[in-house]
């Protein structure tokens, strides 16, 4: 029998980005950003523009001494990569750090022979530790920006940049992702530059973020506790669901050419969340909030809308949430409680100038406050519940 070989050629857009890359120095190729904060870990996801090791040291502020984290698994420290996902264990609930990352570039990297090139390092940033006993929280919710990178900040300023201890992205944060130059451009900078190596945020999918090349390797660049897109977690005084509502046409639609298998996982999450739902952390909390990017109502009757509703709406009025917050339409608008759903309806606004909106939400032991700002400032959509 013969032996076949290949040869793979590089498509001119990825000879052109090599190109561009060896022609720059070593550098981090976007701001160092913060996944999964927990009480006692958090997760520092970095990547560089040509292969090195990287590491980060970190310290509890107003301490001197520092202590080195690495990526190792099975014995190996993670090096001669582009990205390196860094988690600092150890921490101290409601407690701030101090963390600066490290890279050396790798010039050869042979079996008895490493070379290191240019070291280079982050400024020194700073989080704080959620603590569970805290009697309050906050967080902006994005929805629906669709690769327009500047829309993170300007809505921020809109809105009077309101404090906030972690952001939600409710998705289509894309129209759909190509390579991971799409998730550097469009989202990991913009969101470096204005919080996100020292606030976390958690990546919700919509249904764009499951359709192009990289779909399939999106989740490599965030953390999720379960590994799942959707999860559950308490802030302060509130239980957060986050449901990942898949696409909105069904399974068998030509464009998804039989690669897709969203009512399943649809169903397989609903058995989830009513075990969240019904246990007794859920319960007992103060405020229950649900964010998902296709809303449960108001949505049009497309057959991913109708699951949504089908699955999830009887669960939010049996387990009483207070609130859920949505996207999707392009149409901004909130909806009280009615005979249809015993909770209040968020559904953020579009993409596009005059249309964009940021949610702020704010509790503490008393009130849970969501407002919806338009990208000139106005109030669009304002709830408040109290105890």
């Amino acid at each position: 029998m013969g032996v076949a070989s290949a040869t793979f050629a590089l498509s001119a857009h990825q000879q052109a980005f090599a190109q561009t890359i060896q022609q720059q120095d070593f550098d981090f190729r976007v701001r160092p950003y913060l996944q999964d904060l927990q009480g006692d870990r958090v997760t520092v996801m970095t990547h560089i523009n040509r292969k090195g090791f990287t590491w980060l040291e970190v310290r509890a502020q107003g301490e001197q001494q520092f202590r080195k984290v690495v990526q190792s698994e099975d014995g190996l420290i993670n090096a001669n990569t582009l990205s390196t996902v860094l988690t600092i264990h150890g921490l101290q609930p409601g407690k701030t750090y101090e963390y600066r990352v490290y890279s050396k570039e790798i010039l050869t990297f042979e079996a008895y022979k490493v070379v290191y090139g240019k070291e280079i390092s982050s400024p020194l940033y700073a989080f704080k530790t959620p603590d569970e006993n805290s009697q309050a929280t906050s967080c902006v919710i994005y929805n629906d920006v669709h690769g327009r990178a500047h829309s993170y900040g300007q809505l921020l300023d809109s809105a009077g940049k309101p404090e906030f201890d972690f952001a939600i992205l409710n998705g289509d944060m894309f129209d759909y992702v190509t390579n991971e130059e799409d998730l550097y451009d469009k989202l990991l900078t913009p969101l470096g530059e204005r919080f996100a190596s020292e606030k976390p945020f958690f990546m919700l999918r919509g249904n764009h973020e499951t359709r192009g090349a990289y779909s399939r390797d999106f989740k490599t660049f965030f953390r999720y506790e379960d590994n799942t897109y959707y999860g559950t977690f308490r802030r302060g005084p509130v239980s957060w669901l986050m449901l990942d509502t898949g696409e909105d046409k069904p399974d068998t639609a030509e464009v998804y050419a039989g690669v897709v298998d969203f009512d399943q996982y649809r169903i397989d999450q609903a058995k989830w969340a009513e075990k969240i739902m019904a246990s007794d952390a859920f319960r007992k909390s103060t405020f229950r909030v649900v964010v998902m990017h296709i809303p449960p109502f108001y949505s049009g009757e497309w057959h991913g809308p109708m699951e949504v509703q089908r699955l999830f709406a009887p669960l939010f009025d049996k387990y009483k949430v207070d609130v859920v917050i949505s996207g999707h339409t392009h149409t901004y608008g909130f909806h009280e409680a009615t005979a249809k759903h015993s909770y209040p309806v968020f559904i953020g606004g579009g993409p596009k100038e005059g249309n964009r909106t940021l949610i702020h939400v704010k509790a503490d032991n008393r009130k849970l406050e969501v407002n919806m700002i338009l990208d000139n400032g106005t109030n669009v959509g304002t709830y408040s519940k109290t105890r």
